[in-house]
């Protein structure tokens, strides 16, 4: 984080984390898919 805060100039970590930690709801569902995929494989072995 401290890497990240210096290269955009910020002096909060919560500037920085409220920038660049956001989730959409496309990544949401991103991640659904792959966990719910990953659920499948598994239980196919």
């Amino acid at each position: 984080l401290k890497a990240i805060m210096e290269r955009v100039g910020h002096n909060e970590p919560r500037t920085t984390l409220a920038i660049y930690t956001h989730v959409t709801d496309e990544m949401k569902q991103e991640v659904n898919a792959a966990i719910t995929n990953m659920g499948k494989v598994l239980a196919n072995k």
